[in-house]
């Protein structure tokens, strides 16, 4: 898929205002988290990414676990989504290295549902459309900052991969929505 095509697709994606769908997903040991439930603490930030095998999606996860103990000390709860996150998938990467949970987005309905889904073309696609399962949906990677209310604060879907995380930049919009400002 082209940028200008991947471009067009991120246009889609909700937007700050727009309320966050709600979820539940599980984690890389099969326990359901809840978005809703997270929501009732306080702010969650929601990364979508493709997989642990691309290396820039795993460079974020990390920039991100570096500012989870601030997060949370804002009362915020962090989430990472993909597609198939199994733990035997994650060679590079392991959950245990992370504070946060890894969500397995097996159907591609969350990323649908935040508008910031494609649908896979090729080899991948083919080898799941002979095997009778639905096309292979991959999330682009993006960033919601969801308040309290359920409410998104924050959107970016990036269409080309940074140099840098904008981890950072989650704290002073955290820090704006905590149930402590």
């Amino acid at each position: 898929m082209s940028p200008s095509d991947q471009s067009d697709l991120a246009r889609l994606a909700l937007k700050p205002g727009d309320p966050a769908p709600d979820f539940t997903l599980p984690d890389t040991n099969g326990t359901l988290v809840s978005c809703g439930a997270l929501l009732r603490r306080g702010p969650v930030v929601i990364t979508f990414y493709r997989g642990v095998w691309c290396p820039l999606c795993r460079g974020d996860l990390q920039a991100l676990e570096d500012v989870v103990n601030e997060a949370m000390s804002l009362g915020a709860s962090l989430l990472a989504i993909a597609r198939e996150t199994a733990p035997h998938q994650h060679k590079t990467l392991r959950p245990a290295e992370l504070s946060f949970p890894l969500l397995n987005d097996q159907s591609g309905d969350v990323a649908v549902a935040f508008g910031i889904r494609f649908v896979e073309t090729g080899p991948e696609a083919d080898l799941t459309l002979t095997r009778g399962e639905s096309p292979w949906i991959r999330p682009m990677q993006a960033r919601f900052v969801v308040g309290p209310d359920g409410i998104i604060a924050h959107s970016e879907v990036l269409v080309e991969f940074p140099n840098e995380s904008g981890a950072t930049s989650l704290i002073p919009i955290l820090e704006r929505l905590s149930p402590a400002s």
